[in-house]
Formats: C-alpha cells, structure tokens, sequence
C-alpha cells in the first residue's frame, strides 16, 4: 500500500540539483524518508541511480544493516511487480558491494587502499580498545616519568618547571591521576581538525588577547554578549513598569526615580558592551549603588510585582558582576599570558606523546579507531582545508552521499564528508535536539551552522548556492499531550541557551499520530537522589 507522504517528506524524497540538510524531528520519519529517497533514486526509469556509485553512512553497524535490509525489501518488492527488470535485478546482486556503511568503516576501507601514501605497514591491523588504552597509560605513564626526571625530552619539547603544569591539571596531591587527565585531553582532541595542534594555536590567540582589551578579544565579546543580553531583558521588565508608575502620583513618588536610575544604568552597561568596553564596564558592575525605594503602604499585587521585578534585577545585576567583572583588566591580562604558557607546555607535552605512540603503533602495525578518522583525513584534507588530490578522485566514485545522524559529527568526520563529496550531491540527516555524544567529540553547533547557511527549501525568495534545509516537523509516534509538552520544554531550554544552538519555529514538532488516544495528561516526576 502506498504511503501517504507529508509535503516536507516528499521534497526531501524527489529534491535534486544540490546539497541538502534534513532537520528531522523525533519520530517524523526520517529513515523511512532516507530509504525511499534511496529507492527512488535506483527505480527512476530516466535517471536511474547505481547503488555502487552511493556513499550511505550510518552511525552503528545496526543501523547499516537495517537500511540494508529495507533497501533490500524495497528492491525485492518492485522486481516482484517487475520481474523482467534486468537493471533492478542488478541493483539487489550488487547491494552487498554497496558502501553502506559506519564512518569508521568507510576511513578503514580509505587506509587499506592508501596505506603507503600514509606511510603505515601494508599488514596493519586495529586494535581493539583494551589494547589501545592499555598502551597509552604506558606510554603517558613513561613519559611523565621522564619529564619528571628531565630523562630523554628532546629540547623542544622541553617544560621549564613540569611539577607546576602538573599541579595546575589536577593538582598538589593527585599525581596519580596525572596520566588520566592528560589521556583524556589527547583524546578530546584528536576530535578536532588541528587536532593537538588547537592547543598552540589557542596559546597564541591569548598571547596575542593580552596585549589589547579584554573587550575585543573573543572571550571577551562572548562576556559582554551575555552581560549585555541578560541585561536588556531586566530593562525591558523595568520599562513596562514605567507607565504604571507615571500613572499614579504616590508611586511616582516612591518608585519612580529608582527605576528609571535602574534603567538608565542598564543602558549604560549595554552601551559599554556594544563597545567592547571591558575596562568601562568593569568600573560600571563594581560602582553600582541602588537607590532605595520609597514606602507603599498597603501596595496592591501589581505594586509588589514591579518590586519583585527590581529585585530580580538587583540580584542578576550582582552575579554577573560576580562573575564576568571580578577581575580588573590588568589581571585578566596577566591570567591570559599564565594561561597561554601553560597551553604551551601542554602542547609541548601532548606533541611528544603523540610522537611516541605513532612510532610505538607503527612498530606494532597498529592502529586504533581515532587513527581511522585522523588518517583518512590527513589523506583527504590539504593542510589549509582544501580536498586533495586523492579526495577529488574519490568523489568522483560517488553520484549521491548520504549520511544520517549529522548532529552528531565532529569536525574531522565533517571535513571528511565535505572533502569527497561534489558541491550538490550531499543528503545529511539529522536533529539537533538528540545530540547526545558530546562526551565521544560530538559537535551538534556543526549541523547547526549548516542550518543558518542554508536556504529553508520553498522559500521562493532566498537562492542558496550551497544547499537548502528541510524540516521534517511532524510525529507520528506520540500522543498530543507528549508532543506539547515535549515542545514547551525543549523552547524554553534552547531559547535560554547561550545562541550556539537557536531554536526555530520548525523545530517544534506537530502531532500527526492517527487514530484515537485516550488523552491521558503528562506527568513529570523528578527524582532527587
């Protein structure tokens, strides 16, 4: 029986002609979507598509199999109606020759083709986690042994005073989680494109930050931003409040001068931000004295909540102040040069580690699952950010790439994904709002900044040279008390987080569940342990 396709469905189905981001919400149909569009694409009868020439990657091998098999299903169901379809028939015998696959799999692949231009042993193997992790608490252990003793550090990797770098990770008395706080940290970046290398580039950025003011360095506008924007909100509270006050000659009396100080203030604080005053504003969070308000007897609801309103001022005022402005710019300054030697030192100390255990893997013939993105990307990515040769070749293997789950890609599966594909034939699948694998390098503002630069398909007004996104809003797996609240919740936590991640109208889902519900209410229980 056909199914009955939602517009949004069907656009990213039958679009064609460029790159395209489906943001789709929780039970909207995304993997149905992707293997129909996968399947229409190999049954058009004027443009067919070769399941050998796609590129289909998944996040789990569960998951590659499953689309496997519905393609497989769906190919078995069409030959049934069409059994003399030759090209069909062709398709299901060359489905397991198909890269449907795990990102891990695919860079395997990429390294078992290209081992020598990436100078490791034609016979390598990967290890597996137990041995991968047991060799690098050797190593980091030797190595903190010979920094500890200045035993065989070559001089430019060599640390001034390596007892204070390592009390300043995890401190005075826990020399024995030394080599786990420096492991994870090597493993939280070879997440990263520049890999360890962010560690030095980071150190200059602040070097160079403390020569100038605090307000014009990227920390520094972030600081004023949020100062700035929680701010503005407790300005907008006040000013409602004015017209109340004006109106009544008693609390124009009592509260009036007050807040319209208040106000004035804010603006003030707002306008040293907009000016990267950090210096300004410093003065202006430690100078503050709040007039007091005159007596109300009697005061009616309304008069208490302009009250309460200036109170929550007050206080927000005074933990922002506590926060963002305890520092004079001058120790600010002195914090980034400390800071900026200390990123230093831990480069120098991460770099040799990672010399070591590269020559250490490549004596073994070994390597392990974060070597497969790094190497696939040191193959396919040129030192400025280019494909390289050996990726344009690749892309020309594949007519169409898919890959599912994109809000949880870090930068390097992303430069990886970017670099062989062509600039229109990239189907990414994905919502923000299930991001759960920060803790493994996730990077969910990734799948975001695709959002803001591509143009919203149908939007007749806007042309994208670079793609379009889809919003797949509709579920149809909850009940309409479930997606409500769902909706009130997920507005008021992304609304109020720090703008890296925005939430759009279309990110609210819409219930689209058929048949009847009993209408059962939601309830939230939480557990304090």
């Amino acid at each position: 029986m056909a199914r009955n396709w939602t517009k949004q469905q069907l656009d990213a189905i039958v679009d064609r002609g460029h790159n395209l981001l489906v943001s789709a919400g929780a039970g909207s149909g995304k993997t149905a979507v992707l293997t129909e569009r996968i399947i229409r694409r190999l049954c058009d009868n004027e443009n067919p598509a070769e399941i050998t020439r796609m590129l289909v990657v998944t996040f789990t091998k569960a998951a590659a199999a499953e689309l496997k098999a519905r393609i497989s299903s769906a190919l078995n169901e069409q030959l049934a109606h069409d059994p003399a379809n030759r090209r069909l028939a062709r398709q299901l015998m060359q489905l397991d020759r198909a890269k449907i696959c795990t990102i891990h799999s695919f860079c395997l692949d990429l390294l078992r083709e290209h081992f020598a231009m990436l100078g490791i042993p034609a016979d390598f193997r990967v290890a597996d986690d137990a041995e991968s992790k047991l060799l690098r608490q050797n190593l980091m252990n030797e190595l903190i042994e010979d920094y500890y003793t200045a035993k065989s550090i070559p001089t430019e990797y060599a640390i001034d005073d390596f007892g204070r770098l390592a009390d300043s990770l995890v401190g005075v008395k826990a020399d024995d989680k030394l080599a786990d706080k420096l492991l994870k940290l090597y493993t939280l970046f070879e997440s990263y494109r520049d890999s360890i290398g962010f560690l030095k580039n980071f150190a200059d950025e602040l070097k160079a930050d403390a020569t100038c003011d605090f307000g014009e360095s990227r920390c520094g506008q972030v600081t004023l931003r949020i100062v700035s924007e929680r701010l503005e909100y407790y300005r907008g509270q006040l000013a409602d409040a004015l017209p109340d006050l004006m109106n009544d000659d008693l609390l124009s009396r009592a509260y009036l001068p007050a807040i319209e100080q208040d106000i004035d203030y804010i603006r003030e604080v707002i306008r040293l931000c907009s000016n990267q005053d950090y210096a300004g504003l410093f003065q202006q969070m430690n100078s503050y004295s709040a007039a007091r308000l005159g007596a109300v007897r009697g005061a009616s609801d309304d008069v208490k909540a302009i009250k309460d309103k200036r109170d929550r001022f007050k206080k927000e005022r005074e933990k922002l102040a506590k926060k963002f402005c305890s520092l004079t710019p001058e120790k600010i300054a002195a914090n980034q040069q400390r800071t900026a030697d200390m990123l230093s030192q831990l480069y120098r100390l991460l770099a040799l580690f990672n010399e070591r255990i590269k020559k250490e893997k490549h004596r073994r013939a070994i390597v392990d699952f974060s070597d497969l993105e790094r190497l696939a990307y040191t193959l396919l990515v040129t030192s400025d950010g280019r494909p390289t040769d050996t990726a344009r070749s690749i892309s020309e293997l594949y007519d169409e790439i898919y890959i599912d789950e994109y809000q949880d890609v870090n930068s390097v599966q992303d430069a990886i994904f970017a670099a062989v594909s062509r600039e229109n034939n990239r189907f990414m699948v994905g919502d923000v709002k299930q991001s759960i694998y920060g803790f493994r390098g996730a990077e969910p503002d990734i799948f975001q900044s695709y959002r803001q630069s591509y143009a919203h398909l149908g939007d007749s007004e806007t042309v994208s040279p670079s793609g379009y996104t889809i919003y797949l809003s509709d579920n149809f797996r909850c009940d309409k008390e479930i997606i409500e609240f769902a909706n009130l919740v997920s507005e008021r936590l992304f609304t109020n987080a720090t703008g890296a991640l925005p939430y759009y109208p279309e990110d609210g889902l819409v219930h689209s569940k058929s048949g009847e519900e009993q209408g059962i209410p939601v309830r939230l229980l939480i557990v304090a342990r």
